[in-house]
C-alpha cells in the first residue's frame, strides 16, 4: 500500500495537484500507518474496521492528526459503519496546499432529517426489484445467539458457524477436516423465523468460490494467531471455524495470544492440532488469496473447487437442515485463563 501511494502521490504532484485525499479499506491502524509513511497526502478517509472518532470514542478524535516524514500534518478520519454517522471535515490549507487548521465531526444521521427526494425514489426502485428474492424461503431457525456484522467479528456468531459447517460438511467428502471463516465476510445477521434468499444475498453479498486447500499445522497456527490479533482480539480478520476450537489470551502482545488449537472430529472428540500435520481446510477465495492479512494462507496447496460459490454452498446446507439449530460446541474462546499453550 505505501509503495502504491507513493507512487500516485507522486504522478499527482507532478500534474500539479496540491490537495490529495486518500479513500482507503485498510482499518485504522493501518491508515495511521501509512500517513505516517508518506508525503504529500493531507487526508485519509478509511474504512474496514468500522471505527467510531469523536467525542465519547476510545479509539481517538475526529480527524485524528498524524505527520508525514516531512512533518506535515496528515488528517485521518473514519465514521463507523452502516451510513449511521457522516463525518464533516473542514479544512484550511496554506499556499502550499498544506492543512493549517481544521474543524469538523462525526453528524449522527438519524431518520427524522429530511430525505433526498431523488435518493429516495432509487432505493424505492432497487427495493422493488429485490422483493422477488425476499419471497423466496429457503429454511428457518429459532435460534438465539450472537449474529450479524459486529458480533461476528467479536466471537462466535451464529451467521459465521453456519457458513463454517456448510463449508466443512461439503469438505469433509473431500478429506477436509476444517473451515475457516473471516469474521468480516459476514455482512448481516439471520434473524429468527423464515430465511428467505433475500437474507442469503445480504448475508454474504461478496459469495466468491469455495476452495479446499491443503496447509501444515504450523500455516493454520499462523492464521489462527492473526485471527486475534486486533484490539481485544476483535476485527474483521477473527475466523469463525468448524472442525476446530481455539483459545487466546488477548491481554497478551499481538503475535504472542494463541494458547490451545484443537480439531474437533465428527463426534466432538478434541484432538491437539500438530504443527507438523497436514490437514484439508475448507475456505473462501478471499481468504486463500490472503484477504485480510492472511498471507500465510496463500502457501496452501489446492486439492479441490466447489462447483458452489459461497452463498450457493451456505444455502443448500439451510435447506437440509431446516429448521437450524444452534451450531455444536464453543469455538473461539478469548481471554481464558490459565489454558495450555500450542503443542
Amino acid at each position: 500500500a505505501r509503495t502504491t501511494l507513493q507512487q500516485y502521490v507522486a504522478e499527482l504532484e507532478a500534474q500539479g495537484i496540491r490537495h490529495i485525499i486518500v479513500v482507503t479499506h485498510l482499518g485504522l491502524e493501518r491508515d495511521r500507518e501509512l500517513a505516517r509513511s508518506v508525503n504529500g497526502v493531507d487526508v485519509i478517509v478509511g474504512g474496514h474496521t468500522h471505527t467510531y472518532l469523536g467525542p465519547g470514542s476510545k479509539d481517538g478524535p475526529y480527524p485524528i492528526v498524524e505527520h508525514a516524514p516531512d512533518g506535515a500534518p496528515v488528517l485521518v478520519v473514519t465514521a463507523a459503519r452502516a451510513t449511521r454517522y457522516l463525518g464533516d471535515l473542514s479544512i484550511t490549507f496554506d499556499a502550499a496546499g498544506t492543512p493549517v487548521s481544521w474543524t469538523g465531526g462525526p453528524r449522527e444521521l438519524l431518520p427524522a432529517l429530511p430525505q433526498d427526494e431523488a435518493m429516495t425514489r432509487l432505493v424505492a426502485g432497487y427495493a422493488e426489484s429485490l422483493e422477488r428474492y425476499r419471497t423466496e424461503i429457503v429454511g428457518r431457525h429459532s435460534v438465539r445467539m450472537p449474529d450479524g456484522m459486529e458480533a461476528c467479528r467479536k466471537g462466535d456468531c451464529f451467521s459465521g458457524l453456519l457458513t463454517a459447517d456448510a463449508f466443512l460438511e461439503y469438505g469433509r467428502k473431500q478429506g477436509a477436516r476444517l473451515a475457516l471463516v473471516n469474521g468480516g465476510a459476514i455482512r448481516a445477521s439471520l434473524p429468527a423465523g423464515d430465511i428467505s434468499r433475500g437474507d442469503l444475498l445480504a448475508l454474504h453479498p461478496f459469495d466468491g468460490q469455495v476452495y479446499i486447500r491443503e496447509y501444515s499445522g504450523k500455516q493454520i497456527m499462523d492464521a489462527l494467531e492473526h485471527a486475534v490479533s486486533g484490539p481485544d482480539g476483535e476485527g474483521p480478520q477473527l475466523l469463525q471455524v468448524a472442525g476446530l476450537a481455539y483459545e487466546a489470551d488477548t491481554s497478551r502482545p499481538a503475535g504472542r495470544r494463541l494458547q490451545a488449537v484443537h480439531i474437533v472430529d465428527e463426534r466432538g472428540r478434541r484432538h491437539v492440532l500438530d504443527p507438523q500435520g497436514r490437514y484439508g481446510v475448507v475456505l473462501s477465495d478471499f481468504l486463500a488469496s490472503g484477504g485480510d492479512g492472511f498471507g500465510m494462507l496463500r502457501q496452501g496447496r489446492l486439492l479441490t473447487t466447489s462447483p458452489l460459490s459461497v452463498r450457493e454452498l451456505t444455502g443448500d446446507y439451510i435447506r437440509r437442515h431446516s429448521p437450524l439449530t444452534a451450531p455444536r460446541g464453543e469455538r473461539i474462546i478469548l481471554d481464558r485463563a490459565n489454558v495450555q499453550s500450542p503443542q
